[in-house]
């Protein structure tokens, strides 16, 4: 079976300075809840597996690359981003 992830993908140069995964973890909380959640809810999206992702720079997507990023899966409950486990 075929499941629909949405992904949002944000540029955050400061995290090649030092800024680690743990120091993000409030801010990846809050884009869910409070960007991917409403935007998916505005566009009538059914999608219940989320991916916030940051980066030092811009990347294409599913390209490697030594820019800093970060990753996490959340699942969408109603309004609710609940964390997951790769």
């Amino acid at each position: 079976m075929e499941q629909n992830i949405g992904r949002f993908r944000f540029v955050l140069p400061e995290i090649a300075q030092g800024v680690t995964f743990e120091d993000l973890i409030d801010d990846l909380d809050f884009v869910c809840a409070q960007v991917a959640v409403p935007a998916l809810t505005q566009a009538g999206s059914d999608v219940s597996q989320l991916v916030i992702s940051v980066s030092a720079a811009d990347v294409p997507f599913g390209e490697a690359s030594e820019v800093v990023q970060y990753f996490q899966p959340f699942r969408r409950e109603g309004d609710a981003c609940i964390w997951e486990e790769f």
